[in-house]
């Protein structure tokens, strides 16, 4: 059981700790850039990114309720020329006492042998319908804990411990919850689509901008072994290892066309190493980076022990 940080020297305290470890597990990104926020703009020139997630931060003095602004994005949108949008926040009352703190999204809390963690309450931001605490709580499917905002109260809150601040690399833990934000609001706005009458939806793309507008983004890659590669797709022998079926067509050499993919990513720690890289079809690729289901990932750990 957690129990919320209420002091408002603990809780800067403990903002450090986390900035001390996301720090060190998320690389800076050059540049400045614009975060869209609320229908506001402003701009970071210390954005953090691991190739997954974006993350970034300031001290909020002259917010309703003072905080520290924790704002998370996804790296593959992360743009040096327009507008970023914020997948969530893990906000947190500068003064946990603030008659308001709860109105948060995020807290510090510790458990009883003073272990201390950031928290998300699940409250999430928007202002769209379907959007918010209790329909992305019930959509979770990952753990939940129970915290109390006072020590002596009897009614316990549903929140996600998405940093430990005694872990030395958050980058993962943080990375697996702003994804599953973002894939929680992608459904919910995919979700309006087939609600629409074919008359309304007609309309709506009739009315869609015909040349969309362009805009720079910037990129992590880690240089990899080619040797590994080859090494993958030789001993997938023209078969995916995830589904098992045939290449789906051959490349301008003439050989099956797979992708190599890092069944522990490169950018959680993952090593560029043949026990965990597995050749698969742009099928299966592209569910492993979207769904990340527990039963496919041990299989391809087996396919990975393979040797030629």
């Amino acid at each position: 059981m957690f129990t919320a940080i209420k002091s408002k020297r603990q809780i800067q305290s403990a903002q450090r700790e986390f900035l001390d470890r996301i720090f060190a597990s998320l690389p800076i990104v050059d540049g400045q850039f614009t975060i869209g926020h609320q229908g506001n703009n402003f701009h970071i020139d210390d954005l953090r990114s691991n190739g997954i997630v974006w993350f970034g931060y300031f001290k909020h003095d002259d917010a309703k309720v003072p905080r520290f602004w924790n704002g998370f994005g996804l790296s593959r949108e992360l743009s040096i020329s327009g507008s970023n949008s914020i997948a969530t926040e893990a906000n947190v009352a500068l003064d946990g006492k603030h008659p308001k703190a709860k109105s948060v999204a995020a807290l510090f809390a510790k458990d009883e042998r003073g272990k201390k963690v950031l928290i998300h309450t699940g409250k999430l931001g928007g202002g769209k319908k379907g959007v918010g605490k209790e329909a992305f709580l019930d959509w979770y499917d990952g753990d939940l804990c129970e915290f109390r905002y006072n020590s002596g109260s009897l009614y316990n809150e549903s929140g996600i411990v998405i940093a430990d601040l005694d872990q030395e690399n958050i980058a993962k833990t943080i990375s697996n919850f702003v994804q599953s934000v973002a894939l929680f609001k992608s459904e919910i706005a995919a979700s309006g689509g087939p609600n629409l009458s074919d008359g309304e939806l007609e309309k709506k793309a009739k009315a869609a901008r015909k040349n969309p507008k362009s805009r720079t983004t910037v990129s992590i890659t880690f240089s990899r072994s080619q040797h590994i590669v080859s090494y993958a797709k030789r001993r997938a022998n023209g078969r995916c290892d995830l589904c098992e079926g045939d290449a789906p067509f051959c490349d301008d050499s003439g050989l099956p066309y797979l992708e190599c993919h890092h069944i522990v990513w490169l950018a959680h720690g993952g090593a560029d190493s043949i026990d965990n890289t597995v050749a698969i079809c742009p099928n299966c690729h592209r569910k492993m980076h979207i769904l990340a289901e527990t039963e496919d990932i041990e299989k391809l750990k087996q396919m990975a022990l393979r040797v030629i």
